[in-house]
């Protein structure tokens, strides 16, 4: 690169709960979430004549994203906080709102997170070809020439839509950098943006191997399913041969069901139900803060941290996300149920996304029991993508796709 010109080629699954992206074979995951910084309130600079503190910014860059965007695709001026310095701030924190009936497609969110990200990725490469930081008064140029993400189901066979949502990045974005004393500016240009169905781009994932594009999948994503039904071998040839396959793809916001056969999406059969784990979650907030009142507000994402916690307070948080899966789980099946109606001969089923670990140990012998019931003959096979590989599985075929765009 020279010094004031960066490339990047992109993949970037914008979740409701997390972006997860890869950029140049780089990957981070951090919160959807934004903070709009109020005059007085802005977080104290770092001053870049002090090596030390600037070496220990760069040793958890990402955790320090504050940014002012200047776009003809964003309303203003405005300067946010993103991911973790966002729910770390007294500010108002926003997020997808997973109870709206605004889409991906309409929001900014999913585009300023990326902005905020790639800015932040080229200030780091820039520090680390350069060991400094880039002079205030020069503006960094930073070339997309292509990239791949995704939008639900629903969104993306509605006309026109995944046209306008590739639009929204397509052209040039100033991003100015806060963290330090004298801000950081970047223009970021996109050119070509390659979207997606969220489910059907999963199953890419699966067939192809994410970095060898030439190769098929073949690791430790199967072997659950290898144990479980006592397959000796599978691999993602083994996907791409499957004839006809249902994936439910669990995210924060939707639950996106494909039928795939011969390799095509059915159309008719293809949903995405407007009800995710991040609905689940916004439930069991407020049952637990109906519960205990003195309780502050707090994130999607602070809430399943919380969860996590193996003492008292996490038993609680549990057991009151666990009392609300119904909502999420019913309709799943009601939409099942409407799939085998139309061709009982389904030869496997996948779980996959961001919220199928939190759905696994209660749902899963649940929809075992009614595949069984619904074909006499014997259910296909359950592929549950294990956590370790669950939430990246749309990230995985963008990058599998993103090798084939030219």
């Amino acid at each position: 690169m020279t010094k004031n010109e960066i490339n990047f080629a992109v993949a970037n699954d914008s979740g409701n709960g997390f972006v997860k992206n890869q950029t140049n074979n780089q990957r981070i995951k951090f919160p959807s979430v934004l903070a709009e910084v109020i005059p007085g309130s802005e977080p104290m600079p770092i001053d870049e004549t002090d090596t030390r503190q600037v070496a220990t910014i760069f040793s958890n860059l990402f955790s320090h994203m504050d940014i002012t965007i200047d776009s003809p695709k964003i309303s203003g001026v405005p300067r946010y906080l993103v991911g973790d310095l966002a729910n770390t701030s007294f500010g108002s924190v926003i997020g997808f709102n997973v109870s709206s009936v605004e889409g991906k497609a309409d929001s900014e969110i999913g585009l300023v997170t990326l902005l905020a990200q790639l800015a932040y990725r080229s200030l780091e490469k820039y520090y680390l070809e350069y060991q400094e930081l880039p002079n205030p008064n020069e503006l960094i140029n930073v070339k997309v020439p292509k990239m791949t993400t995704a939008l639900p189901i629903n969104e993306y066979k509605q006309a026109g839509v995944k046209e306008k949502y590739a639009q929204k990045f397509i052209g040039k974005h100033k991003v100015t950098i806060n963290t330090f004393t004298h801000p950081l500016n970047f223009e970021i240009i996109f050119d070509k943006v390659d979207v997606e169905p969220e489910g059907v781009v999963a199953v890419s994932g699966l067939v192809g191997n994410p970095t060898d594009p030439l190769t098929s999948r073949n690791d430790g994503v199967f072997d659950d399913f290898k144990k479980e039904y006592d397959i000796e071998n599978f691999d993602g040839k083994n996907i791409l041969e499957t004839k006809r396959l249902i994936v439910i793809d669990v995210g924060d916001g939707t639950v996106d069901i494909t039928v795939i056969v011969n390799g095509v999406p059915i159309s008719n059969l293809t949903q995405s139900l407007q009800v995710g784990t991040g609905v689940v979650q916004e439930n069991a907030i407020k049952a637990l803060k109906n519960k205990y009142p003195t309780l502050g507000n707090m994130s999607r994402q602070t809430f399943m941290d919380l969860a996590r916690q193996n003492n008292r307070q996490g038993h609680v948080f549990t057991e009151i996300l666990n009392s609300e899966l119904s909502i999420i789980e019913r309709p799943i099946l009601e939409q099942i149920k409407t799939i085998f109606a139309n061709n009982a001969q389904n030869e496997l089923v996948i779980v996959c996304g961001g919220g199928a670990s939190l759905l696994k140990d209660h749902f899963k012998p649940i929809l075992k029991k009614n595949l069984e019931k619904l074909n006499v003959f014997g259910a296909p096979p359950l592929l549950w993508v294990p956590p370790k590989y669950a939430q990246y599985l749309n990230l995985d075929g963008l990058a599998f796709r993103l090798a084939w765009v030219k």
